[in-house]
Parts: structure tokens; sequence; C-alpha cells
């Protein structure tokens, strides 16, 4: 929220001012290993450093109090960028990790040892080791005795030789700092397979001032979706600027301008995950998860099961047709397969079918997919009607046919041709839009 609040008053200030904030962030960034050990950079970069904090920082940090010296963050993750952002400010804010069986710490990062991205190392007469599946396990005084009265439970939480297994998934580097990546139970296994931890995926949504919280979905789909609430405050400030009416929260977030926000922030997000970790379809929320209303813990975590039940409606009005079916080959080279499925109520297909202008296709269609559309190709969309990536062929490839491929009389001959041939630039399919 603190962060939030200061991008939001940036945004709003004049160009002078903006440049100088973004000045200092950069020279921030660069003391940063000099912030973390609390030791002053030397030279034009102490200069710098000194001039960014009485003109940038020091108002940030005199918001906090006069009293305030440094603060603790547990119970959710902190993410890197806003580590970064307040310990390059210079506000200390040092990481640690425990739960309540464990009273309640298991490690911290510390004065002159921290390590952003990490929850520090364990602290003293406490064990730490990560099991075959990725599990943190955790021995020392401070481990609970066992649950009152529940002895099966107890004897599922600590094993034989005492280790309290945390239910957390992470991993310890070769200097003994914890990094978490998941919870245990949280890990979502999609339709292929794959293993995607959730949390890094909603704190990098997080991390958008736009975004307040965020609830990734997809265990046992082929694509991951997201329940997104915004930071409303944030983004009706930018809808007055943008003339936007707010009185309505359904017809703000309904704005075709704030969906189009909204699609830019998780592009964003989604070039820095891998493929198989974006998120393809979306859905704004009006509301804030709550202690009050159910979704969260009285330590503000996501209580996932009750947001899957109560959002169940909108979690399946995402997916309805979303998914692709069945995979299609259209070349016969794998990493120009398209995906043909409808997605936020539309679909794309190309115009007209006609691929020879640069050289006749070395393969037909996927057999069956001639009898359906009348032998075009469906294109994967995003929520917003706009084609996803892989919906054309690239520009100038060259595919070779397989010479075992037979003609099926079920498909157009006119696409099949020779083996060896080529689809150059010209063979991009032209898309029209379908309901």
């Amino acid at each position: 929220k603190v962060s939030a609040k200061v991008q939001e008053n940036v945004a709003s200030s004049s160009p002078l001012k903006q440049k100088i904030f973004q000045w200092a962030v950069d020279v921030a960034r660069q003391a940063l290993p000099d912030r973390l050990q609390e030791t002053k950079p030397s030279g034009l970069l102490g200069l710098k450093l000194g001039l960014a904090d009485k003109l940038v920082f020091g108002k940030i940090k005199a918001r906090l109090g006069t009293n305030f010296e440094f603060a603790m963050s547990g119970g959710a993750p902190l993410s890197r960028d806003l580590a970064e952002f307040f310990w390059g400010a210079g506000i200390q804010i040092f990481e640690g990790y425990g739960l309540s069986e464990t009273s309640p710490v298991l490690t911290v990062n510390a004065k002159g040892r921290v390590r952003l991205g990490t929850v520090g190392p364990a602290i003293p007469e406490t064990e730490l080791r990560i099991a075959s599946d990725g599990e943190i396990l955790a021995r020392g005084p401070q481990i609970m005795r066992g649950y009152h009265n529940l002895p099966e439970q107890t004897a599922e939480a600590i094993d034989e030789e005492g280790w309290f297994h945390t239910g957390d998934i992470g991993e310890i580097d070769d200097d003994g700092f914890l990094k978490i990546t998941d919870r245990k139970k949280e890990i979502i296994v999609n339709a292929y397979g794959k293993n995607v931890a959730p949390a890094p995926i909603e704190n990098a949504l997080k991390s958008s001032r736009f975004i307040g919280q965020a609830v990734v979905i997809g265990d046992r789909r082929k694509l991951l979706s997201a329940l997104l609430v915004p930071d409303f405050d944030t983004l009706q400030a930018w809808a007055m600027q943008q003339g936007i009416d707010v009185d309505s929260t359904y017809a703000l977030l309904g704005s075709e301008q704030v969906k189009a926000l909204f699609k830019a922030e998780i592009e964003i997000v989604n070039e820095g995950l891998a493929r198989y970790e974006q998120i393809r379809i979306w859905e704004l929320l009006p509301a804030d998860f709550t202690i009050e209303t159910g979704e969260l813990t009285p330590t503000q975590k996501i209580k996932r099961r009750v947001i899957h039940e109560k959002y169940s409606g909108v979690i399946d009005h995402l997916y309805e047709g979303s998914e692709p079916s069945k995979i299609e080959r259209f070349a016969t080279r794998g990493d120009l397969n398209v995906y043909g499925f409808r997605s936020g109520g539309a679909a794309w297909r190309p115009r007209h079918a006609d691929f020879r202008s640069a050289g006749q296709v070395g393969q037909c269609l996927h057999p069956h997919s001639a009898r359906r559309a009348g032998g075009s190709h469906r294109i994967p969309v995003s929520p917003t009607g706009y084609p996803l990536s892989g919906a054309g062929l690239g520009q100038g490839r060259q595919l070779r046919g397989r010479s075992r491929h037979r003609r099926d009389r079920r498909c157009d001959r006119s696409r099949v041709g020779r083996t060896g041939s080529q689809i150059g630039s010209a063979a991009v399919p032209i898309l029209e839009r379908v309901a």
C-alpha cells in the first residue's frame, strides 16, 4: 500500500518531479549493495545518494514517523522488486519465516546479513533441510510438542526423527539462506502434468500498482487464469484522469480502457514467465478479499478453497470454451502448432485458406479439421478478442512435409503439396472474428 501510494503520487506529479523520482530510484539501485551492508557509498555515487535522500527518499521515510527504524515482514511473501525499492530508499525491511507450530520463527534476515528474495538463514539451534519432494523440514527447540489431543495429526506433522513438516516448498542456497516457493498443497498441476507455483505469479501480478489482490487458477486445466481485485484507490484516480465514470464499480471494471489497462499489466508480467505459467484469461472482481467475507485467514493468507467455491461460477465462465480440446497440427514443425479454441466469447479463424501464394504447404491440416468450419482453422484469442501468440505462421519459415503423409480425401487437396515445399511470408492467413 505504501509503495502504491508513492507510485500514485509520482504519476500525478509534474514531469520534472517524475524525472527526479526516476533518477533517485536509479541511484538507489546502484547503491543497493551498500544499503544492504549499511555502509555509505564513496565518491560520486555517495553524493548522488545523499541528494536523492534529501529530494525524494527522506520525504517517504518522514511519512513513517520519527521513531521508525526498521520493519519486519512475514506471513506473506515480500516481492523482490518491492524489497529492492524500500531498501534502496533507505527503509530497512527484514523478511523472516515461521509458523504457529514453530513459536513462530525459523529463519530471518538480520542486520548486515540480508539476501533479498529469501527469508534469511535459520536462527540459532534450528536445523533445516529440504525433503525429496521439496518440502521444508525443520527441527529445533521452538517446534511444538504436538496438536492438543490430536495424535494422528501430530504424527503427520512431526516424523519419528523430530522433523516438523512445514507444508511449504522451498530451497536453501549454499550460504544457508532459505527461499520459499509455495505451499505444498497449493501447487497447481495443470492438465499436462506441469507443476506451477501460484504464489510467485500472484506476487508478480500484485507488483502492478493497479492490482491489489490476485489468485491464480489452473489445477487440472490446460491454461492458467487469474481472479484480480484492483487497487481501487489507484484505479479510480487513474480513471478520473482518463475521464472514465467512477460512480459505478461495475461500469468502471467494464470500461474498455480499464480492460486494456489490465491486459497491458498482465502482458508485462507474462513476459517474465514460462509459457505454461502465463496468465491467459482473467476476470476483475468488484470487491476485496477480506477476513470478514471469508476469503482471508486472520494472517491475511488467501483461502483458496473458499475462493474456488465462492467464485466457481466466475471461474467456470472464464474457462467455457477457452481451453483447446485438441491440438490441431497446422504444419509439420512442432513449434508452429496452432490451437483452435474460443476465449471471451469470441474466436478467430482464417477468412480464406489459400496458402499457396508463397509455395504449397507440405502437409494438410489435421484430417478431421477440414470437416469443421469449412476446412478453416480457429485461432486463439484473449478475453478482449486479441489473437494470442502463435495465431499466425512465422515470416519466411521453411517447412518440410512428411513423405509418409498421405492425401486424405477429407482434406482440401488444394492445400496438400509436395514433400519439401515451402511456406513463405505471404502464407500468414487473414483472420476474421467469429461468434
